[in-house]
C-alpha cells in the first residue's frame, strides 16, 4: 500500500505552470503575477508555491525520473535542485521543502530509509505547514513499528489539512492496533470516508474493527460495502480479496458464517474475469 501510494502521489500531486515573462501563466488567466524568474508550483491540495527558474528544471527531472522508476536519479536531480537553493532557502522556504520532501520520497522507494526520513525532518523544519512531508514522514515512521511517532505525524497533518482522508485512515490503523483505542480508531476510519466516499479501504478496516469487538452483524455491514465499491475500481476486487486473505484471523467467527462465504464468493468470481 505505501508504494503504491507513494508512485500515485509522485505523478499526480504536483504539476508546474510556467510564467510568461511578464508574470502571468500562458494558460490560466487567474494565476497570480510574479514577476520574470519565477514560476506557480500547484499540489494536489490546490495551494500554490513560489519557484525560482533557475532550480524549476532539475525539480521537473527528478519529477520525471521518479514517475519512470528510476529513484536513484531521481535523488540525484532533487539534489542538484537543493544545491541550487542554497541562499535561497528562507526566500523559497515553501519550494526548499518540497524539494526535500520529494527527495525523501525517493530515497525511501530507493531503499534509503533513514535518509529518507532525514529529509522529511528538514522538509518539515523548512516549512511547518507541509502536511505532505508529515504525512510521508508517518507512512515511514508506521513501516518503522515507531508507532506513537506515526500518531503525532498523521494528526499534525490532520491538523493542517483538516480533510485528508488518508491521514484519517492510517492513524486509524494505529489506533485500532489496541483494544482501548476500539474508538478512536472508528471515528478515524468514519471521517476518512465520509470525507471520501469511494474510498473502501477505512470501510474494510471498519469491517476488521467491528469483528475484533465481536459486532459480526455490523462487520459484515462494512465488509459488504467495500465490496461493492472495490468492483467499480480497477482490480480493485483481487486487491480486497487478498486484504481479506491476509487478515482473515481477525475475522474470527464471522468466517463461519454464509454472508462472509458470499463475499468471499464474489471477490474470487471477480477477481477471475
Amino acid at each position: 500500500m505505501i508504494r503504491k501510494f507513494f508512485r500515485f502521489y509522485a505523478v499526480f500531486a504536483v504539476f508546474v505552470i510556467l510564467l510568461t515573462d511578464c508574470g502571468r501563466s500562458a494558460d490560466n488567466s487567474n494565476t497570480i503575477m510574479y514577476g520574470p524568474g519565477n514560476t506557480v508550483v500547484k499540489n494536489e491540495g490546490g495551494g500554490t508555491i513560489l519557484a525560482p527558474n533557475f532550480a524549476l528544471s532539475y525539480f521537473n527531472s527528478g519529477m520525471e525520473r521518479y514517475a519512470s522508476g528510476n529513484f536513484s536519479a531521481a535523488t540525484g536531480y532533487f539534489t542538484k535542485a537543493l544545491e541550487k537553493m542554497k541562499g535561497y532557502e528562507n526566500s523559497y522556504s515553501e519550494f526548499h521543502s518540497f524539494l526535500l520532501y520529494h527527495r525523501g520520497l525517493s530515497r525511501y522507494r530507493d531503499g534509503e530509509r533513514e535518509e529518507a526520513l532525514t529529509d522529511y525532518d528538514a522538509a518539515v523544519a523548512s516549512d511547518p505547514k507541509n502536511y505532505l512531508a508529515f504525512f510521508a514522514r508517518g507512512l515511514l515512521n508506521k513501516s518503522e513499528h515507531r508507532f506513537q511517532r506515526a500518531i503525532a505525524d498523521f494528526s499534525r497533518a490532520i491538523d493542517l489539512k483538516h480533510d485528508y482522508a488518508s491521514a484519517y485512515n492510517n492513524r486509524g490503523v494505529l489506533y485500532a492496533g489496541s483494544r482501548e483505542e476500539y474508538g478512536k480508531a472508528i471515528q478515524d476510519f468514519t471521517r476518512a470516508f465520509t470525507l471520501s466516499p469511494a474510498y473502501y479501504t477505512p470501510i474494510y478496516n471498519l469491517a476488521k474493527v467491528y469483528a475484533l469487538k465481536g459486532d459480526s452483524t455490523r462487520s459484515l455491514h462494512y465488509l459488504n460495502r467495500a465490496v461493492k465499491l472495490s468492483l467499480d475500481t480497477d482490480d480493485g476486487a483481487r486487491r480486497l480479496l487478498d486484504s481479506i486473505r491476509t487478515d482473515e484471523q481477525q475475522f474470527g467467527p464471522l468466517r463461519k458464517t454464509r454472508g462472509y462465504e458470499i463475499i468471499i464468493k464474489k471477490l474470487e468470481d471477480s477477481a477471475k474475469d
